[in-house]
């Protein structure tokens, strides 16, 4: 190499840059340095083509069984961000009560210290726990004090977790068909065996569940992805089936804070009286999906081993977004808010309902009463691909139901109403009702279903 006077002056720097520069270099192996001699390009650093000829040959190291089963992430339904958008899952954000989350934000970000912004307990913030237990109590009939919920980083981690604590090679879990895709690839990563479980107008078939199955995976106040609520007595059928099949119900409460009508079914785990519950809820869905907070209510046989998982995990969840919803619920934010949004998205599912019989009254919609979709089913053989291209193309996305059964597919729609005003879902339909037209898909040969729905 030059020397450091000789390569300063060439380049107009200063020495000091040069012998800088000159050290680094030393210092990561790309030159050597002979006191008295000079400095050398150090002969130990391969050349270029002989790391790129490494590179191309390496073999991928050897993934475990849990890596060759993972599934990539994917979202559940495609994201396309149309003008008019029936996504399912998405919850209305522009009257979200902003002015009040930002003040409790800025609150909590000038009470930050030492003990509080220190490592926190697994379980979650305490008064926060202790805000889910009154609240939900109330309003799901749960039977749970502070200590018997875990804080989690969403109800995806939590149906992780469960499915490693509970779940070997080969066992047997039961799944609603058709179900919730995130649930079935929880438990596909850990080995199980997934058996689908058919839904009919009452919910999950209770007489059609395996007895060798080690848990059911069910969502039995607002089905995913029909809509049907479990009825009483299949309630009470799952839980003797699980009491006598020694087996767990793990029960996702995901959207069941709005109900349009008549008294809500109790949650199934304030009915269960054997510990056979576990009950996951979530605050994505009702507040705003990147809020990756949620909890689980776990039986005394399950807590200990399930929050030893959530440790180990990731120690805890963000800590000051739980500071801030502990508040938010502590003065009464949440529940307003909950209580405005049913009226709003009530009128929301009142427009659709209204909507689809003028302009798609062969289309059939599966009754609901909660929740922030509708989903819809479709003449067999349906051109319903075609469908939602056409409708994509006007501005209108649609959802098929057909990737959420695992047997035999129905036609369907899903129209996720939480995002859209009324005058959107009035010109969303609209507009699919022309494109249908245009099909020639409105006439005698589309007909409106005339069987049941199940």
């Amino acid at each position: 190499m030059p020397a450091s006077r000789e390569l300063a002056r060439q380049l107009n720097l200063s020495r000091n840059t040069v012998l800088s520069a000159y050290g680094r270099l030393v210092s990561e192996g790309y030159l050597r340095s002979d006191i008295g001699s000079g400095t050398y390009v150090s002969q130990h650093f391969p050349r270029e083509d002989a790391r790129q000829r490494k590179s191309t040959t390496n073999e991928i190291p050897r993934l475990s069984a849990f890596g060759r089963r993972v599934s990539p992430p994917q979202a559940i339904v495609p994201r396309r961000d149309l003008p008019f958008d029936f996504r399912p899952g998405v919850p209305e954000l522009r009257l979200f009560p902003m002015t009040a989350w930002r003040r409790i934000t800025a609150r909590q970000s000038k009470d930050l210290s030492a003990s509080t912004a220190y490592y926190a307990d697994a379980a979650g913030d305490p008064a926060l726990r202790r805000s889910i237990a009154r609240h939900f109590s109330h309003t799901r009939a749960l039977h749970c004090t502070a200590d018997d919920v875990i804080v989690v980083s969403g109800a995806q981690q939590a149906l992780d977790i469960v499915a490693r604590i509970l779940i070997e090679p080969n066992d047997v879990v039961a799944m609603e068909d058709p179900g919730y895709p995130g649930a079935i690839a929880a438990f596909r990563a850990l080995g199980a065996r997934i058996v689908a479980v058919p839904v009919d107008g009452e919910g999950i078939c209770t007489d059609r569940l395996p007895k060798s199955a080690k848990a059911v995976y069910v969502t039995p106040s607002h089905q995913f992805p029909l809509g049907v609520p479990l009825s009483l007595s299949r309630r009470r059928a799952l839980l003797e089936w699980a009491s006598r099949c020694r087996a767990v119900i793990i029960e996702d409460d995901y959207d069941s804070e709005f109900r349009y009508g008549g008294r809500p079914l109790d949650a199934l785990q304030g009915l269960d009286t054997h510990g056979s519950v576990i009950y996951l809820g979530t605050f994505s869905k009702v507040l705003f999906p990147s809020l990756r907070l949620g909890f689980v209510v776990a039986p005394p046989s399950l807590y200990s081993p399930f929050l030893s998982v959530k440790w180990l995990t990731d120690r805890h969840s963000e800590t000051s977004e739980q500071h801030v919803i502990a508040t938010f619920i502590a003065e009464g934010h949440f529940a307003r808010y909950i209580r405005r949004m049913q009226r709003i998205y009530f009128e929301r599912q009142t427009t659709l309902l209204r909507a689809l019989e003028r302009w798609l009254p062969f289309l059939q919609p599966v009754p609901a009463v909660a929740g922030l979709h509708l989903a819809a089913l479709l003449p067999p053989g349906f051109p319903t691909d075609e469908l939602i291209s056409r409708a994509e193309a006007t501005g209108v996305g649609l959802y098929s139901l057909a990737p959420f059964f695992q047997n035999d597919p129905k036609a369907g729609l899903m129209f996720g109403f939480g995002s859209c005003s009324v005058a959107d879902v009035s010109e969303g339909i609209r507009r699919v009702g022309n494109v249908c037209k245009a099909m020639g898909l409105n006439g005698a040969g589309c007909a409106r279903l005339t069987m049941p729905l199940f």
